[in-house]
């Protein structure tokens, strides 16, 4: 029997599941930069919040404790070397933009690494031992802790780097499950600038506590979540990141160990959410190949995602078998009716054979003032208007949307449309109901009965009208 939040005085029972810190809380969690070397000595940088205070009394030494997966990057160079740092970061916009870069897995310590944008620096412990190799800090970081893992501790010193972790797991360091890993880091050194240092010796004040991010961490599909201030606000996951196939299986094996997902169940279960994109994608083109087939990529407006980043197109994956066509007509003017097309290379000399039997449309004049639009960056520079005018507008129309409808609609927005689609929960939408909006003067882009679905475009609409006419269709269409 369900129980009542009456029986709860107030309160939902909430279950608890994997990740629990993510999935059944609201947590708040440090965000710090774990430092460790790689295989070739470089230093590799991953973000974490999972790391707190551990011995911090009534021992010979004081330690930190990480929890991370231990396939990361992190782990086994923490395995195979037993150093670290641990660097914390002010709440800088780009350097928690950072954060969540060098926080996504997939990627080798050399890839992720040449577009850090933060300066490494050697610390206390090379400086002190300049023949033995350390992982640099952040010279950014605000505090840095110098470590080293105790790996004596509940036997885990026979940790090794393995393809694959079998039990019996240790119970608190090292090795924890198939999964995870928990690794005790004793602090040999506090590293902290000058300012906080002087604050800790001489006693603080409000003005010399640093501005630190507090993360929520992946709280939907599309973004990492932390607080500067009063209130979260989002950082997007870069496009360009994808997850593999193997998190979902992941997942998957954890809702019943008798049941046996396969590859393709798993990918069933994907709905292409940005984090899954690069799999999806990837997925097409090997489809693609193993069929001798085409894939024709219609990018038509793509450049007008506005408040997260472009998404990667396939061609990105496959030059041999995409398609990918694009125009100027959407992002510009319908007017220029100038479209272009890259094709494959085998393609190539098949087109040319064909292509004085295909008509030319576009202005030659249009073609070469085009041309030097894009040469003189006046392009870049109207995309970036035209992102900010449209997230703008977007943002009234979905707010004013949510403030008279409320839960009675299911809002559809997909970004490069320029539309948000309503899809009516309660409420029958009719030619009756389109009549009325007509008389109304509403102008809608479309009407789809069998979804009970209109669509509202804001591309040309001014900002001042798109409250009273939100307004204005929720007064028609209630009454």
């Amino acid at each position: 029997m369900e129980k009542k939040i009456e029986e709860l005085n107030g309160f939902k029972d909430l279950r608890i599941v994997d990740n629990f810190y993510q999935t059944s809380s609201f947590f708040p969690m440090p965000t710090t930069e774990i430092g460790t070397l790689s295989e070739s000595g470089l230093t590799n940088l991953g973000s974490y919040s999972l790391c707190f205070p551990y011995y911090i009394a009534g021992k010979d030494y004081y330690a930190m404790i990480l929890c991370c997966r231990n396939s990361s990057n992190t782990a086994k160079n923490i395995l195979r070397t037993g150093k670290c740092t641990i660097n914390f970061i002010t709440d800088k916009r780009k350097y928690f933009k950072e954060a969540v870069r060098l926080g996504y897995p997939g990627e080798t310590t050399e890839e992720k690494m040449k577009d850090c944008i933060f300066n490494l620096v050697d610390g206390k412990r090379a400086r002190e031992n300049p023949n033995e190799q350390y992982p640099k800090i952040i010279q950014e970081a605000f505090q840095v802790f110098e470590c080293t893992w105790v790996r004596e501790l509940d036997g885990a010193e026979n940790d090794k780097v393995q393809d694959e972790y079998l039990p019996p797991y240790h119970q608190f360091n090292g090795i924890t499950s198939q999964f995870g890993a928990h690794f005790i880091l004793k602090i040999d050194n506090i590293l902290m600038k000058p300012k906080y240092y002087d604050a800790i010796i001489n006693g603080v004040n409000a003005n010399v506590f640093p501005q630190v991010p507090v993360d929520y961490g992946y709280r939907d599909n599309k973004n990492f979540w932390y607080t500067r201030f009063k209130r979260p606000i989002s950082e997007p996951i870069p496009a360009s990141k994808g997850i593999s196939l193997d998190t979902v299986k992941y997942a998957a094996s954890r809702i019943d160990p008798e049941i046996k997902f396969t590859d393709e169940a798993c990918a069933k279960l994907i709905k292409v959410p940005r984090v899954f994109l690069n799999t999806v994608l990837k997925g097409c083109v090997a489809w693609a190949k193993e069929n001798n087939v085409l894939i024709i990529e219609d990018d038509y407006n793509g450049e007008l995602r506005y408040s997260t980043h472009p998404m990667p197109c396939v061609q990105n994956y496959d030059t041999e078998n995409t398609v990918y066509l694009g125009s100027f007509s959407k992002i510009l003017l319908p007017s220029v009716r100038i479209s272009y097309m890259v094709l494959p290379q085998k393609l190539t000399d098949e087109y040319n054979k064909i292509k004085k039997y295909t008509n030319q449309t576009a202005s030659k004049t249009e073609q070469i003032a085009l041309a030097k639009y894009i040469n003189n960056g006046k392009l870049d520079v109207h995309l970036r208007k035209a992102r900010r005018i449209y997230l703008e507008k977007s943002n009234l129309m979905l707010s004013n949307i949510k403030k008279y409808f409320g839960t009675s609609v299911k809002i559809v927005f997909n970004e490069t449309s320029l539309y948000v689609s309503l899809i009516f929960k309660d409420k029958t939408i009719d030619d009756s109901v389109i009549k009325k909006i007509d008389d109304a003067l509403i102008k809608t882009m479309q009407f789809n009965k069998a979804e009970n679905m209109i669509v509202l475009s804001f591309s040309g609409i001014k900002d001042v009208k798109i409250e009273s006419g939100i307004k204005l269709l929720y007064e028609t269409i209630s009454k």
